[in-house]
């Protein structure tokens, strides 16, 4: 015989409050911590003239003393990879995400994005750091050095880029080739940016993990909100529905 269900055998809340740390969160929550922190670390040892200072001299001298005409200008193409063209993308993918009414990606971008444009100029003026001179500079810029805005930028586009394309993809084939096509593009902006003489190996680490604990923050962030305001629906749903009906 069925059991009748009483007024108290209401479904399950969908949404368990252990949901807002799964794993997946968990993870970004680790990279957040462990990029926040590696990151602190070198612009601590920038800022105190440390080992890495010297470090960072003998490799950029090492790299510019091989740098010839043809290639830097291939570098020069390049390295718009994590500027100007991350800046055009973002502006035709969020005209495509507004039209498609797709808000959380929309947001996600927005914040990732936009914060970065925003976080990356303060922390230069923070550190104030003085960029490489060369008595025959191939690019000169006349803005602080660390951390490199388009290391910076390019983890947080490509790698959200990555993120995005990864949830709606099943394959293993497909999705090892999108982390190594993102990675790909995020070190070569790296390279080009020592190349061209505009920044120290530590300011494109220091970038690369800025941009990692800044990307790791939004997506933990965004993906908590909209876990909250989906146990918020159910929530409301289920009083909904156990209300009794007027006659």
């Amino acid at each position: 015989m069925m059991e009748t269900p009483t007024p108290d055998s209401t479904p399950a809340d969908p949404i368990q409050p252990a949901g807002l740390l799964s794993m997946y969160l968990l993870v970004g929550i680790a990279i957040l911590l462990i990029g926040s922190w590696a990151f602190y670390s070198i612009a601590e040892d920038v800022m105190e003239q440390d080992a890495i200072v010297q470090i960072d001299q003998s490799i950029a001298d090492f790299v510019h003393a091989s740098v010839t005409p043809s290639t830097a200008q291939f570098m020069l193409i390049l390295t718009m990879a994590g500027n100007e063209l991350v800046v055009v993308v973002s502006l035709v993918l969020a005209l495509a995400l507004v039209l498609r009414r797709r808000w959380r990606d929309l947001l996600l971008l927005g914040l990732a994005v936009g914060g970065a444009e925003v976080i990356v100029p303060l922390i230069k003026l923070v550190v104030s750091r003085q960029r490489p001179v060369f008595s025959d500079p191939i690019q000169v810029i006349n803005n602080f050095s660390f951390p490199s805005g388009h290391s910076f930028l390019s983890v947080v586009f490509y790698g959200l880029i990555a993120y995005l394309l990864l949830r709606v993809t099943n394959s293993i084939l497909a999705r090892a080739a999108i982390m190594l096509a993102a990675l790909a593009i995020i070190l070569m902006v790296g390279f080009t940016r020592i190349y061209l003489g505009v920044h120290f190996l530590s300011d494109v680490l220091g970038g690369y993990l800025g941009g990692l604990a800044w990307l790791a923050l939004t997506i933990t962030g965004v993906e908590l909100l909209m876990r909250w305001q989906a146990r918020r629906r159910a929530w409301r749903l289920r009083m909904e529905t156990n209300q009794p009906r007027s006659v």
